[in-house]
């Protein structure tokens, strides 16, 4: 249950007025997610999605909001913060920061097709262009010093041939040179269950906000990227059953710069430099 934080219906009728959402008529808690506290709100007739972040400092949290919004406003079918009259995204409630977003019409995709990752694959391409005017660029939490701080503090955890093909690794990629790749806004916690359907056809995709795997400014790796987080979206979205198409589906999409030949320069997706496949468990 996604519900750290209680919140009263009192505190919460108050919390709500300065938004001008409108009187608050019904709210629940979301059993879903990790991280923060996530309630369905009903007020003046409209559905809207409450966050309460348990664990984001002000700093990062008016990053992410700052670019939900920048990015709902070019058109990307994200969550929107809804901000008060003097443009305040969130406020302290229950002890805790929160906001409002809208709420994304759709439905999980349970079974998703080619179709499917055609549009998922063309939404993140349209993400990464939209995000390339925003101003505020935090770098990626989980980049190049953060893996090789964290695989070396774990290396002497591992078994002798885990550690062996660990330190591999690293040093494999410590010696790339990303300075030519194209870089950007990334989405940075894509898992399988956050892209939903809707009923003509077209996707809208929630950008999570935790404090770790998170959207970020970081390398455009192709296929989209998606931060660390990729595979899990993979694993989900292109069985084995059916690779091919599904891949090259996702990881082409149209108007949007890429490497070529499409590879992933950091070997973070499973792949090494100058493959140019999935890997076979995908």
């Amino acid at each position: 249950m996604s519900v750290y934080t209680t919140v009263g219906r009192d505190e919460l009728s108050a919390w709500l007025a300065p938004l001008g959402a409108g009187a608050l008529e019904d709210f629940a808690g979301i059993a879903a997610g990790m991280q923060n506290s996530n309630y369905f709100v009903t007020a003046g007739g409209s559905r809207w999605v409450l966050t309460l972040f348990e664990r984001l400092a002000p700093r990062e949290l008016g990053f992410y909001l700052d670019l939900q919004d920048h990015l709902a406003v070019r058109g990307i079918p994200c969550p929107r913060p809804l901000a008060t009259g003097d443009g305040h995204l969130w406020r302290m409630l229950a002890g805790k920061p929160a906001a409002l977003f809208t709420c994304l019409p759709g439905v999980y995709i349970e079974a998703p097709t080619p179709a499917h990752c055609q549009g998922l694959g063309e939404m993140l391409a349209r993400l990464h262009l939209a995000g390339a005017d925003f101003a505020k660029p935090l770098p990626n939490p989980c980049g190049a010093v953060w893996r090789a701080t964290t695989g070396r503090a774990l290396a002497p955890l591992l078994s002798e041939d885990e550690r062996g093909r660990l330190l591999a690794e690293l040093d494999f990629q410590a010696a790339q040179d990303y300075s030519a790749l194209p870089r950007g806004i990334v989405h940075g916690d894509l898992f399988a269950t956050m892209p939903c359907g809707r009923a003509s056809g077209s996707l809208a995709c929630s950008i999570s906000i935790s404090p770790v795997k998170t959207a970020c400014c970081s390398i455009w790796r192709s296929p989209p990227t998606t931060g660390a987080t990729m595979p899990h979206t993979c694993r989900r979205w292109l069985p084995a059953t059916v690779p091919g198409v599904r891949w090259r589906r996702l990881r082409k999409p149209p108007g949007r710069p890429c490497a070529a030949p499409p590879r992933c320069a950091s070997g973070c997706c499973g792949w090494r430099s100058g493959t140019t496949r999935a890997p076979a468990k995908w």
